[in-house]
């Protein structure tokens, strides 16, 4: 199974001219930092250089242009143009890797940078849940939240990841039937969605062990703790 850390757009990365699978656990540590995760996401959209994504991550650009030069030197981020500037040169750089990491990879970085890259992608995921819900993006018909907490044998481990897999590779299949799609028709019209996958073994805090699950369009099934009612 992949594990992807992803925040915003899904990205419209070429597996042809690049790494689909990061298996260098030295490249991958040089991601435990939030943002050179955020510019390798940006940079996996398409070109950037240090003062875009400066700009866009409300960062000083002499920071930004830090962790793009680290970027670079590791092999995550390759030169693609230089504009001049009012004097200056602005380089622009693309993504070299997708942010899938094969198992192996995942195990040799350590506890201590898995859990930098986790917490930095949590923490991305719960704000681009919360804008969501904030803008109305839950009123999409098809919209779906769901969470299950549950106790589960060795046997039920495998099971779920073994489902859990198979689910996340299909997404992928659709991601890359649609972009064919998009490629044919240029006019469609564009819904920009996220779907996340998670498990982990349940921290048991009480909004953990709510399970919920509701859709916004069609029928609604609310599992919602009493607490959440009241309010």
């Amino acid at each position: 199974m992949s594990h992807e850390v992803m925040n915003g757009h899904a990205p419209r990365f070429d597996a042809t001219s690049g790494e689909f699978f990061v298996r260098d656990p030295e490249k991958l540590k040089v991601l435990a930092h939030p943002i050179r995760m955020k510019i390798l996401k940006q940079a996996q959209l398409g070109e950037v250089s240090a003062k875009e994504a400066a700009r866009d991550l409300e960062e000083p650009i002499g920071k930004v242009s830090y962790h793009v030069r680290v970027l670079a030197d590791a092999g995550l981020l390759e030169l693609t143009r230089q504009t001049p500037r009012r004097g200056a040169i602005e380089s622009h750089y693309r993504a070299t890797v997708s942010m899938h990491l094969d198992d192996a990879t995942w195990q040799a970085v350590g506890h201590d940078v898995r859990r930098l890259m986790l917490a930095a992608a949590a923490k991305e995921w719960s704000a681009d849940l919360h804008a969501a819900v904030e803008t109305g993006g839950f009123e999409l018909d098809e919209a779906l939240l769901a969470n299950a907490h549950f106790g589960a044998d060795a046997e039920g481990l495998v099971e779920l990841r073994a489902a859990l897999d198979a689910h996340y590779r299909r997404l992928l299949e659709i991601e890359a039937s649609i972009a064919a799609r998009m490629e044919n028709d240029p006019d469609a019209e564009i819904t920009e969605v996220n779907v996340g996958l998670a498990f982990y073994e349940g921290a048991n805090t009480p909004a953990a062990n709510a399970p919920f699950f509701a859709r916004s369009g069609g029928e609604t099934y609310p599992l919602i703790p009493e607490y959440i009612e009241d309010q």
